[in-house]
């Protein structure tokens, strides 16, 4: 019996753990406008919804109401650990360029959306890059990757700074956007309970 519950535990966590980013309805059935991160929990809003909108005014439609109700700014640390998925380390504190094009941005860009080609679409493919909560200095962190038709890849980490808040300055960049997670359950849990009352199920009906 122990056996039994140690192997069903150990499937229950292993599939948890192997759980990655999904991509939800926001506002209307079929929009994929939020991307679960199921391991932290947290909901992100696509990129694509905040595009040059300024920080001031993206937060102050967080409360009841308004049109982000219920988001909250990202941390620079939380959108590292979101660009990981990736396969993309954000973490550097500098701004870089590289030859060649990162598999990885076409990715996020389908997923989170596509900021940088909704700028330039002659110029850039794929690319998404978002401001953060972070006040540095004169303006607000952005991060995020872009890549160009002339072949290069570029990393925005949290040294890149949008100044000011004026829609001119942030083309083309969103807000990273999040919905924390309820506090439910975790998953793990709730499928190692409701293993533990199959078995026990079974065992009485036997006895």
């Amino acid at each position: 019996m122990k056996n039994i519950i140690t192997a069903i535990a150990s499937v229950a966590i292993s599939s948890v753990a192997s759980a990655a980013l999904v991509s939800t309805d926001w506002q209307a059935a079929g929009d994929n406008l939020i991307t679960e991160d199921t391991v932290t929990g947290l909901s992100w809003l696509d990129l694509s919804e905040t595009y040059g909108i300024p920080f001031t005014t993206a937060s102050t439609e967080f409360g009841v109401g308004g049109q982000f109700e219920g988001f909250r700014y990202a941390t620079d640390a939380e959108v590292e650990n979101l660009w990981l998925n990736f396969g993309i380390d954000l973490s550097a504190g500098a701004t870089t360029s590289v030859g060649g094009w990162d598999a990885g941005v076409e990715t996020a860009a389908n997923l989170l959306g596509n900021t940088w080609n909704t700028y330039a679409w002659w110029d850039y493919p794929f690319g998404v890059s978002g401001i953060t909560a972070t006040v540095n200095g004169t303006g607000h962190n952005a991060m995020g990757a872009y890549q160009t038709d002339w072949g290069t890849t570029t990393y925005e980490t949290s040294g890149t700074i949008v100044v000011g808040d004026s829609l001119s300055n942030i083309q083309p960049y969103g807000s990273y956007l999040v919905l924390d997670a309820a506090v439910p359950v975790p998953a793990a849990a709730w499928l190692f309970g409701s293993a533990l009352v199959g078995l026990l199920g079974f065992r009485v009906k036997r006895s």
